[in-house]
């Protein structure tokens, strides 16, 4: 007989409720269909409490889990570890630069597969000199604004960098005077005392 609250069609998790089964052990029992197709029969206080698929659920957790700390022996695991910890871990000692100044970590790159995803994304790191760096350090870590760069890349790319424009080209002073072979403390001072960009950077140096 089928009591006399009838949950059959009714979803717990992943298992949908087909019909009344039996009363065991003063425990009503219900047949129930999962989302991957097996059936089971689960009793009325384990349904959404205890029990939420035919087990398969904890299966993908359990895989889930082996996948990722197989990974964290990847070379480039502290990597991406360190980057979602400085985005969100508030203890970090440079969170304050950002996560607390509003840099986040794209929503591909983070959760179960995230780091399977950075890995796709950015490939294998050039050599051991390249790290992490973001295009635009106002931005946040995401596929179209992350790169593999060496220290002195990111030395041209520091927020503090003073840039400036010659002929519709735009770069620090550090990259104008490696190109022009005029030291940086000459281009700063002539920027600093009213220098036009371009006279700053085209301008040669007194030889004597």
């Amino acid at each position: 007989m089928t009591p006399a609250v009838d949950i059959t069609g009714k979803t717990f998790g992943y298992l949908v409720v087909e019909g009344y089964c039996e009363k065991r052990n003063k425990q009503r029992y219900w047949r129930c269909v999962c989302i991957c197709g097996q059936r089971r029969e689960v009793s009325q206080g384990n349904l959404g409490r205890n029990t939420f698929s035919c087990g398969c659920r904890r299966s993908q957790k359990t895989a889930v889990r082996n996948q990722t700390h197989g990974l964290r022996k990847h070379p480039l695991y502290h990597v991406w570890w360190s980057m979602q910890q400085r985005c969100s871990n508030r203890a970090d000692p440079a969170y304050y630069r950002y996560g607390g100044r509003g840099i986040r970590v794209c929503d591909r790159w983070q959760g179960a597969f995230g780091f399977v995803n950075f890995i796709a994304d950015m490939g294998e790191r050039p050599s051991v000199k390249h790290s992490l760096d973001r295009r635009d350090n106002d931005k946040g870590y995401s596929p179209d604004n992350c790169r593999w760069a060496t220290a002195r890349d990111q030395a041209h790319n520091m927020r503090t960098n003073v840039n400036l424009t010659v002929d519709g080209r735009t770069q620090c002073i550090a990259a104008w005077a490696e190109e022009t072979g005029l030291k940086r403390g000459t281009i700063q001072w002539r920027i600093k005392h009213g220098w036009s960009h371009e006279s700053a950077v085209t301008t040669p140096s007194r030889s004597w």
